[in-house]
C-alpha cells in the first residue's frame, strides 16, 4: 500500500464497546481515529477534520445509518462510508423491530455508501473493505496515466 495512502477513520456508534473495539481494530492496521456516539457529533467531526474514511452503525440515536450517509455526502459529495448493519433495529437502546438487512443494503449503496457489512463484522472483512475504499479513493484522486489521444 502506498505511503501517501490517507488512514484516516471516523467510527460512530452508540455503543462505547462497539467504538472502543473498532478503535483498537482501525489503531493496529495503522489508522489516525477519531470517535463519534451518534450522527449529530459525526457530522460536526466530519466537518472540522474531514476524515478518508467512516464507519457507521446503522443504528444511532438520533439517526439513522443510511440517513448519516446522505448527511455525509451533502458535505461531500465523495464521503467514503461504511455502514455496519446488524438484524436489530433499535432506538434509544430499545428493540423496535428487526430489519430486512438485503433492503438495507440495496437502499445504502444506492445513497452512496462503499459497503454495508453485517453484524457481527469480520475484522478481517472490515480492515479489507476499509483498505479497497482507501485505494479506490486515492485512485480516483491521481492523475490519469493514460497515454495521448
Amino acid at each position: 500500500m502506498e505511503s501517501s495512502l490517507r488512514r484516516e477513520v471516523l467510527i460512530v456508534s452508540a455503543t462505547p464497546l462497539i467504538r472502543d473495539v473498532l478503535h483498537e481494530v482501525f489503531l493496529t492496521a495503522h489508522y489516525q481515529c477519531l470517535l463519534a456516539a451518534d450522527g449529530h457529533e459525526a457530522i460536526e467531526k466530519f466537518r472540522q477534520w474531514r476524515p478518508s474514511l467512516v464507519v457507521t452503525d446503522y443504528n444511532l440515536p438520533d439517526v439513522c445509518g443510511s440517513q448519516l450517509l446522505q448527511d455525509l455526502r451533502r458535505e461531500d459529495l465523495d464521503a467514503a462510508v461504511i455502514i455496519l448493519c446488524g438484524l436489530v433495529l433499535k432506538r434509544a437502546g430499545k428493540v423496535i423491530g428487526f430489519m430486512d438487512v438485503d433492503a438495507v443494503r440495496r437502499a445504502c449503496l444506492e445513497l452512496g455508501a462503499y459497503a454495508v457489512l453485517e453484524k457481527p463484522v469480520q475484522i478481517e472483512e472490515l480492515l479489507l473493505t476499509a483498505d479497497r475504499v482507501l485505494q479506490y479513493r486515492q485512485s480516483k484522486a491521481e492523475p490519469s496515466k493514460a497515454c495521448g489521444p
